[in-house]
């Protein structure tokens, strides 16, 4: 195996436009918004954390990741970590996590809360790990910031070299536009099957649109979970990407039809 890293280049390595860009508009955002506007003790953010994550374990049981203890799963764009501190909840052992994100203080922030974690500041197209070194690769809304096409690519190439084999991608990004937030692209279920060449998708819509959540989460939880049943309300896409193994079929094979049974076949 041709193990290729680039923990040759510099730490400091300058960010081009693009990157610059990304962390301009997510440190105004953060300076703009309240600090707990997305805390879990607001009733509609535990709605939408909770389907969330029960969608999450669904897909992953199915998949096969029905422990993650000693799995070796990295987050691009992990921010302050609290992503990564979900999986631990989940039973994932914090020393063989890993996460990278553009923005310095939000790692340092993440490493309070994972100390023993491998947390790197840097640019996610160049991922200083090996190939093949995780069994899930995670990205959690990072490529909607992403507005070039070219870094979308570029990230998504990265994730793939650095999963096993036999591991996964773990996709949950917007699918909408967002009128109230021009820093944000939707990547749509198209543009990640051209991300993704030669890979298996799984894909499915997720998360009830927050404006109508904050509405009818206040007036009823049942009423938000019938909601959550239609697919055109849901604003993201959750994913499972797998890389193909050679020898494995482009698409799912399907059983041949059974033959009918013969008169006087008992």
């Amino acid at each position: 195996m041709n193990v290729r890293t680039h923990e040759s280049e510099p730490a400091n390595k300058p960010l081009d436009g693009a990157l610059r860009e990304i962390l301009a508009h997510s440190k105004r955002r953060l300076e703009r918004i309240p600090p707990d506007l997305y805390s879990l003790m607001r009733m509609p953010n535990l709605f939408i954390f909770t389907q969330r994550m029960r969608a999450i374990v669904k897909l992953l049981r199915r998949e096969g990741f029905v422990s993650l203890e000693g799995r070796r799963i990295l987050e691009v764009g992990c921010g302050a970590g609290d992503w990564l501190l979900y999986v631990v909840l989940c039973g994932a052992t914090p020393e063989f996590l890993s996460g990278m994100d553009l923005d310095e203080s939000e790692i340092a922030r993440a490493l309070v809360k994972l100390p023993h974690a491998d947390l790197r500041p840097g640019d996610a197209s160049h991922l200083p790990w090996p190939d093949e070194n995780f069994d899930i690769v995670m990205q959690m809304t990072a490529f909607m910031t992403m507005l070039q096409p070219r870094l979308r690519q570029d990230v998504a190439r990265e994730m793939v070299r650095v999963v096993k084999p036999d591991g996964m991608i773990l996709w949950y990004d917007l699918r909408v536009d967002n009128p109230w937030n021009p820093g944000m692209r939707p990547v749509t279920s198209r543009e990640i099957k051209r991300l993704f060449p030669g890979c298996s998708l799984r894909l499915r819509t997720v998360t009830l649109l927050p404006p109508l959540t904050r509405r009818i989460v206040s007036l009823s939880w049942t009423a938000a979970l019938f909601l959550d049943k239609i697919p055109l309300l849901r604003t993201h896409i959750l994913g499972c990407i797998r890389p193909r193994q050679s020898g494995q079929p482009s698409s799912p094979s399907r059983r041949p039809p059974k033959k009918p049974l013969s008169r006087g076949t008992t």
